[in-house]
């Protein structure tokens, strides 16, 4: 990643004499120019860029893109000018039963009436539904995430042979058990549809107890196009993963910067960059203008805050 070596002077000046585009189904096709031997920028509204000057962002038939909040958020949605961040394309549901094994105590009655606690291992049953969400972000090109929404509820408890777990009432006959607490476990166990822990304690654990996972942020998504997909080549900056959870825990990295970039030249007939534009960034076959210190910082002057 290079910056131009030439002054923004001289760099305005090719600009304006290599200032040319053609007009095909109503849209301007920008040309791409060269400075010295090396690509610099070429998007008709680089003028703009160069002087630092964005305050007329549409100028030469370019637009600002959507920043790496926009396209890395969870927008559920929202949109931007009547399109939507990401876009769901398919979903199809599964049941989910599973069980844990913990040690609990639960209460019961004697021969003479008392009541008494008693404690052993014991499994819990969670039952219940698992939607999964397929998004691609809206360019429809790349693959947002898998989105797996979990509901249910505890449906039984069961002893340490696989029966049902069972307790003497007050008159004297053997019912299902509804109620345990936990105690006495090594490892927190937890709760397979909300993935929350289960700690030891006084806190009753009931019988048809409801659950619903979380699934409103970026870190609830699983998969996703991989950076290395998009871009043909490995992240500079962090380990090769999707692009949404570059754009989720890698904020202000080069790859976090890069990521937007791409998706909004997919995206965006007129975004100031192109495909090809974004990964020359990325290897340095294609400078950004001088008078920018980071990519970075000329990257974020290529968007909006969303």
């Amino acid at each position: 990643m290079m910056k131009t070596e030439n002054s923004s002077e001289r760099d305005n000046a090719r600009v304006d004499t290599s200032r040319r585009s053609f007009a095909k189904t109503g849209m301007a096709v920008p040309v791409i120019m060269t400075l010295a031997s090396q690509p610099v920028l070429g998007r008709p509204c680089l003028s703009n860029i160069i002087s630092g000057n964005l305050s007329d962002p549409d100028r030469g038939e370019c637009s600002l893109g959507n920043s790496p909040g926009g396209w890395g958020s969870f927008n559920n949605g929202e949109t931007r000018d009547g399109v939507l961040f990401q876009d769901q394309v398919s979903s199809f549901s599964s049941t989910l039963d599973e069980r844990i094994s913990v040690n609990a105590k639960w209460e019961t009655h004697n021969s003479d009436g008392d009541s008494i606690e008693v404690e052993g291992n014991i499994q819990i049953v969670f039952t219940g539904t698992v939607n999964t969400k397929r998004y691609n972000w809206a360019s429809d090109i790349f693959h947002y995430g898998d989105l797996a929404i979990k509901t249910g509820s505890i449906t039984s408890f069961l002893d340490s042979s696989g029966g049902p777990l069972t307790k003497v009432d007050r008159d004297g006959a053997t019912v299902e058990q509804d109620e345990v607490k936990l105690t006495g476990n090594t490892t927190t166990p937890v709760n397979p549809i909300d993935g929350t822990d289960i700690p030891d304690g006084n806190k009753k654990i009931k019988l048809d107890d409801d659950f619903e996972n979380a699934h409103n942020q970026c870190n609830h998504f699983t998969g996703g196009t991989l950076y290395s997909t998009a871009f043909g080549a490995s992240p500079l900056e962090t380990d090769d993963k999707p692009m949404r959870e570059i754009l989720c825990t890698n904020e202000n990295t080069i790859d976090f910067h890069l990521v937007a970039a791409m998706l909004n030249a997919h995206h965006y007939s007129s975004y100031i960059l192109t495909v090809a534009q974004v990964k020359g960034l990325r290897d340095g076959s294609v400078a950004y203008p001088s008078h920018y210190d980071e990519l970075n910082d000329f990257l974020d002057d290529t968007w909006t805050d969303i």
